[in-house]
């Protein structure tokens, strides 16, 4: 690319006061060099914008995102002045400022999360587009322009705060730890840009150096798998060991590209222990992980001093094979992401506190650790209720060692509280003695009120006492003396049946206040701009008399789309002893009518021997529903959860006719998700007899869009609704309460007339 960028800029320096064949040459030159970058460009960085080079067509506020809705940093900071600034600039990979940005464009993110919503693509974005990284790296970490990233892995500078300690058993409360690093090699575009043939030279390039790293330290023996290459049963003993590199599912990396021609060129390496492995050409070109699930305190040391080992050895074998990570002096190590960027170091510590977990105001003193708790583990599993997982916040400014001894410093504070709550303490008694800002407060506070007693406030209260004899005249309210009333038994009983009465709906109002209310409405389908043209389908499916190796899904559409047998994100599990196979896939289908079906895909198999008996576990279109508790008719979202088609007879074809209505659901915060609600009639016939000999049992799953959309929309009562109710509730109540009260004392008061003999 270098060789393209000198040539033109000499090009530019050539004189416009030349003889008209040198003009002549100049042309000519301008347009074959103009072609060979295109073509250059299009063959080595096939993934780059499509419009990139074309951006100048248009002017750049025509080409300015629409972010009006957007919540992550990008959207903050991106102002068309300086969108305009950076789009005519390009790495020399290719890389533009609109694949910098793309994945914040698809992914708005949430107000109260520091999402970045930016990649890079190379390690020349980080300068070439410095006026929008800076910025954003900055407001996250608070990391000055003028900074210079140190780094320090001698871990015999570790403090350990309860190994000193015998007197407690820090097992009980430090369940396992992690740590890892996030790497890119120098010289190379990184995962959100690369090209098939640099992400296999990428792959190549550390799949020697591992090698190596395996026959120098027998603490690093192991394997290296490439994933490509990995059967069933290799994937699932991973998976158990919980070291399998799965391909990135979230929107965001998704949409950033990192995912691309999975799993081509990834790899795993996982040494013999099992707590030493190593991702490739994931997220990022290189993830290095130690880890122990074991809760013994040596263990922790074990797993830091085994981490900076093993990255050390690797360094040292990449260097032999000619390849470094990508560092830069003001930022450190460089990432894909720039949550990452600086050392790429994260270190996580699972923690039991049963005590502390229960108090609300966890968060806010992980908060001021300047730690993150990342998620509270789900406390329905057993061992893992109250566990929280403790990691560091930062990643840039500090050395390494000062990220692992501020984790370690700040989970020893953790277990101190827990400790102090066990031995029956007030968490308010143990932060004031390590924060006595709080009592200064609550003390500033009570001067304040002292104050306000004896100032302006009591003042005005004195005045307006001095105008009673002039305001009192206005009172509707006029007050009997206490003396004058009359107090009875079933006044009494009325007045407490009220008070009930009243509670009750009051309750009854708050709780529709507080609950959402969901309004439904039709209107004639028009896909909306945050509308994906395709419809995500997840199916999950057990065919009972078929191997896995023998069936499969096709894909067919209106559209011209044909597609057969090898349907990516697809898992088949055996089942029935190997007679049987599980199915379980995810794609995307146009929006057209067409089907999608499965049927053998071998000539093994003899149409009088394809049995399609099946169970339809799952079949969704569209977004999830999960989550959205007060959606109406849910069942219309997956009505063939479940479907048993196992009692039909063998040998037929299974026909699902279904009709798909597009569906969007907004809920309070404005948030819209587009699950597709759907019906179907089923019918079966014998392949033989309706298509002739040979045709193959299939099972068949048709489907239609509806031209008609159903919204349902997330309101809550209005606050001054709520109020009018409430005030409603209560004096009309009383009201009531205060007729019948004055009922039932006329009427006592006719019969003692009556029985008095007074009544006339």
């Amino acid at each position: 690319m270098s060789n393209y960028s000198n040539f033109f800029r000499s090009l530019l320096h050539f004189g416009t006061n030349q003889p008209k064949w040198k003009l002549t040459v100049l042309v000519s030159s301008v347009g074959f060099s103009t072609a060979g970058f295109l073509w250059h460009r299009h063959q080595y960085h096939h993934y780059a914008s499509s419009y990139s080079l074309h951006l100048k067509r248009y002017p750049a506020a025509a080409e300015y995102p629409q972010l009006t809705k957007h919540a992550n940093l990008m959207a903050r900071q991106l102002t068309p002045q300086m969108y305009a600034k950076l789009r005519d600039r390009i790495t020399p990979s290719g890389y533009t400022i609109d694949d910098v940005i793309q994945v914040g464009v698809d992914n708005p993110g949430a107000p109260n999360r520091q999402y970045f919503g930016v990649s890079a693509g190379d390690e020349e974005s980080y300068k070439m587009f410095s006026d929008l990284f800076d910025p954003l790296i900055r407001i996250r970490y608070n990391y000055g322009l003028d900074a210079r990233q140190y780094h320090d892995t001698d871990t015999t500078k570790l403090r350990f705060p309860f190994e000193s300690d015998n007197t407690f058993d820090i097992n009980k409360y430090i369940l396992s730890s992690r740590i890892r690093i996030t790497r890119n090699l120098s010289g190379y575009t990184f995962p959100t840009f690369t090209t098939r043939a640099e992400r296999r030279r990428v792959e190549g390039k550390l799949n020697k150096a591992f090698q190596q790293l395996i026959k120098e330290d027998n603490q690093f023996n192991g394997n290296y798998y490439r994933l490509s290459m990995m059967d069933e049963e290799l994937q699932k003993n991973l998976a158990n060991d919980g070291v399998l590199l799965y391909k990135p599912q979230t929107m965001s990396w998704l949409s950033s590209g990192v995912a691309r021609d999975w799993p081509d060129g990834r790899a795993v390496y996982v040494n013999n222990d099992k707590n030493i492995f190593a991702w490739i050409n994931q997220k990022d070109h290189l993830r290095f992980i130690s880890w122990s699930t074991n809760n013994a305190k040596n263990n922790l040391r074990s797993v830091i001093t085994k981490f900076f080992q093993g990255i050390s050895l690797l360094e040292n074998t990449m260097k032999n094979e000619g390849i470094s990570f990508a560092h830069d002096d003001h930022f450190g190590y460089l990432t894909t992401c720039p949550a990452n960027i600086g050392t790429g170091l994260k270190i996580n510590i699972y923690l039991k506190l049963p005590l502390l977990t229960k108090d609300l105001r966890l968060p806010t003193i992980i908060k001021n650790l300047n730690l993150t708790m990342e998620e509270i583990m789900d406390p329905d599993i057993e061992g893992f209720k109250d566990c929280i997982d403790i990691s560091n916040r930062d990643r840039i400014g500090k050395t390494e060692i000062e990220i692992i001894q501020h984790v370690l410093d700040g989970v020893a504070k953790l277990v101190e509280i827990e400790r102090k709550l066990e031995a029956g303490g007030k968490l308010d008694e143990y932060l004031r003695q390590v924060n006595p800002s709080d009592v200064i407060y609550e003390i500033q506070t009570d001067e304040i009120l002292q104050t306000e007693e004896k100032g302006i406030p009591a003042k005005i209260l004195n005045s307006l006492l001095n105008m009673q004899f002039d305001i009192r005249r206005f009172d509707i309210y006029r007050k009997i003396p206490k003396d004058l009333t009359q107090p009875t038994t079933t006044g009494a009983a009325i007045s407490i049946i009220c008070v009930l009465f009243i509670s009750i709906l009051i309750f009854i109002e708050l709780y529709y206040f507080i609950t959402p209310e969901v309004v439904s409405e039709l209107f004639v389908d028009i896909p909306e701009s945050g509308q994906a043209d395709r419809i995500p389908v997840h199916i999950d499916i057990s065919v009972l008399n078929i191997a896995c190796q023998y069936v499969g899904i096709d894909i067919q559409d209106d559209l011209g789309r044909h597609e057969v047998g090898f349907i990516d994100n697809t898992l088949k599990t055996p089942e029935n002893n190997g007679l049987g196979c599980r199915i379980n896939a995810s794609f995307k289908i146009n929006r057209v009518p067409g089907n999608f079906h499965i049927s053998t895909h071998s000539s093994n198999i003899q149409p009088e021997y394809g049995d399609m008996k099946h169970v339809i576990h799952e079949l969704t279109f569209g977004d999830s529903i999960k989550g959205f508790r007060r959606i109406p008719n849910r069942k219309a979202f997956h009505p063939l959860r479940r479907f048993n088609n196992t009692n039909r007879p063998s040998h037929i074809s299974h026909d699902y006719l279904m009709k798909i209505v597009p569906t969007i659901y907004e809920d309070l915060g404005y948030v819209r998700r587009y699950p597709y609600q759907f019906t179907f009639v089923y019918r079966e016939y014998n392949p033989y007899q309706s298509h002739g000999a040979g045709m193959i049992p299939t099972i068949w799953f048709r489907y239609d869009i509806m031209p008609i959309t159903v919204k349902y929309t997330e309101h809550r009562q209005k606050l001054y609704t709520f109020i009018t109710s409430i005030c409603a509730v209560v004096g009309g109540s009383f009201t009531v309460a205060s007729i019948i009260d004055s009922l039932v004392f006329s009427t006592r008061e006719l019969f003692k007339k009556f029985e008095m003999g007074k009544l006339t």
